[in-house]
């Protein structure tokens, strides 16, 4: 399991219990060290409100991503969706929103 315990300091067994109640110590991204626990967690104790602020600025992989997230946007929009009570059109906004966001903010601009 890829996992850096670090960034959650003394949560970190409280977000890997999480995890492991719910099933979901599974990486968000195949090869880098998010678990979608973690997507459940910044919901829950770390007040995560939009899939932009959740990939851009708590994760950072909106910049490290070649895609920019579009792989994982809708499983963390489902994620992040379930705890904050979102339904099926709200999370394909979020997933509109931050995909839009994320290539005006890291896109290469065309010749």
């Amino acid at each position: 399991m890829l996992f850096r315990s670090a960034r959650h300091g003394t949560d970190a067994s409280a977000v890997v219990a999480l995890g492991a109640a719910a099933g979901s110590l599974v990486p968000l991204v195949p090869g880098r060290p998010f678990l979608e626990a973690e997507v459940t967690w910044a919901a829950r104790e770390e007040g995560a409100l939009s899939l932009d602020d959740l990939l851009s600025r708590r994760f950072r992989l909106s910049m490290e991503l070649h895609d920019r997230g579009a792989a994982i946007a809708e499983r963390a929009a489902e994620l992040l969706g379930a705890e904050l009570g979102w339904d099926a059109a709200r999370r394909a906004r979020e997933v509109d929103a931050y995909l839009a966001s994320a290539t005006v903010e890291y896109g290469v601009p065309r010749a």
